[in-house]
């Protein structure tokens, strides 16, 4: 999955040992070699924030800025309200202009959240309004608050609807299944028709995201930001989320 391929050589160390080496190779300037190892780890399925935000600063080193704001927004995936991912892509987007899915009001907040957290929050409200019902008309200890306890029991219900609401939300306008960002050094053009010599529609700078509607060949038609579809080629593209190890191979990776 672009520039960078791990090598199988690491495979008897440790996952604590190599981050580390990673990062001391990072340390030392060496950000090819920095790469090398922490793609390793990815190879390995070793996810976390760190690695993926280790490795956007590796790329954007060397000056491989789509892979960098591929890693940068998969580190948001795993930690929504992590900072340093959110001022790095800033940053990249006012130098390369590229264009993106921009989430305002809800869906904005929504996004700071994990999809397990709002399931979560989910869970915990309906047990809520379960308990409150139950001790109101099952604990003769509690009859005299019943009225109190219907009300929060009430308040509950509002809170579980507005949270199933928000997730069904989520699921359809923040989750990052089926997108997919430009990793090519260059801008890439999206086209009217799954062919190289096809009518130009946009360029895509490095960065920009789309989101994956099908497929034809080593072609992929695409939704792009502004109400606008083409198809790029799959080369210049790698999806966001699952996570793709190698070209044409994607590592198996549940929604955090």
């Amino acid at each position: 999955m672009g520039a960078f391929p791990a090598t199988p050589a690491f495979a008897e160390e440790s996952a604590d040992d190599l981050f580390a080496k990673a990062n001391r190779f990072y340390e030392n300037g060496n950000y090819e070699g920095a790469i090398g190892h922490y793609l390793s780890l990815v190879e390995d399925q070793n996810y976390s924030e760190d690695l993926f935000y280790n490795l956007g600063n590796a790329c954007f080193r060397q000056n491989q800025l789509g892979e960098a704001v591929l890693w940068f927004r998969r580190a948001q995936i795993m930690a929504p309200r992590m900072i340093e991912p959110r001022q790095n892509l800033k940053t990249l987007k006012s130098r390369l202009g590229y264009l993106d899915f921009e989430l305002q009001g809800l869906d904005l907040l929504l996004s700071r959240f994990k999809r397990g957290e709002l399931t979560l929050l989910i869970s915990l409200s309906v047990w809520f309004v379960v308990l409150s019902l139950s001790a109101a008309f099952l604990s003769r200890s509690a009859r005299p608050a019943r009225p109190a306890l219907i009300v929060v029991a009430f308040g509950g219900v509002i809170v579980s609807g507005l949270l199933i609401t928000g997730l069904l939300r989520f699921d359809h306008y923040v989750s990052v299944e089926n997108r997919a960002i430009v990793i090519s050094n260059t801008a890439a053009t999206a086209v009217v028709s799954p062919t190289p010599d096809g009518k130009p529609v946009i360029d895509l700078p490095p960065g920009s995201e789309v989101r994956l509607l099908a497929k034809r060949g080593t072609w992929d038609y695409v939704d792009i930001p502004g109400e606008v579809r083409g198809w790029v080629n799959e080369d210049v593209i790698s999806p966001l989320w699952p996570i793709s190890s190698q070209k044409g191979d994607t590592v198996a990776a549940s929604r955090p």
